[in-house]
């Protein structure tokens, strides 16, 4: 093959892999395992990570409805597809709130280092923000920078939230009208640090911070 013809393949191929992607949320979890493998063999290792996101997004609408079992299930998705320890602690929290005393949520919290303590459970590093905050890397963005330095801001999306500040000590969930509204909070030790304020309309399929104290 000359040349030309082995970049318009290569381009062709790379086109093939971008669609599937965007498709990723009708796969079966086997066809999303496939997919996620063609793209580390082409050395696109972002694009598995989107393909995983988008896969888990389409679940987590499914799965909301399941309860308590459904946000476990949800957990462990999170853990095994992108070892997300924040982000599966941030769902086993939300079961805990439905079902303080399940102690398949319990035990998950504790292999993920969380710890009760005095009634609360604590994340395992309580103040991600210090002492070793992450350099600016280039072309850095101003919500970036934020998520960076740890400091939450409205329009956050409960993925960005996590990466901001992680897991929240203790979180509580409101449904109504066609939303839910869970307030995250953070603490350290006994002095409440944030409290944020995440809006979710699972119709629209959007979330995003709201408000932060």
């Amino acid at each position: 093959m000359i040349p030309e013809q082995h970049a318009q393949a290569e381009k062709h191929r790379d086109a093939e892999l971008a669609f599937l992607v965007k498709t990723a949320a009708t796969l079966t979890r086997n066809q999303l395992g496939d997919l996620v493998q063609r793209c580390k063999d082409r050395k696109q290792e972002s694009l598995g990570s989107e393909a995983i996101t988008r896969w888990l997004t389409r679940r987590e609408q499914s799965l909301r409805k399941d309860g308590v079992t459904g946000l476990i299930q949800l957990s462990d998705e999170r853990l095994a597809l992108l070892q997300d320890r924040p982000g599966a602690g941030a769902l086993l929290l939300e079961a805990l709130q439905v079902a303080p005393k399940n102690e398949d949520v319990i035990e998950r919290l504790k292999k993920l280092g969380y710890q009760e303590v005095n009634g609360q459970w604590v994340a395992p590093q309580a103040n991600p923000a210090a002492p070793n905050v992450p350099l600016p890397v280039a072309n850095e963005t101003e919500l970036e920078r934020f998520i960076r330095l740890g400091v939450p801001k409205i329009g956050m999306t409960p993925a960005q939230l996590l990466k901001c500040l992680g897991s929240p000590q203790s979180l509580t969930r409101v449904a109504s009208s066609g939303r839910v509204t869970e307030t995250w909070t953070y603490r350290d030790g006994a002095t409440v640090r944030y409290t944020v304020t995440v809006d979710r309309r699972p119709s629209r399929g959007t979330a995003e911070v709201v408000s932060v104290q």
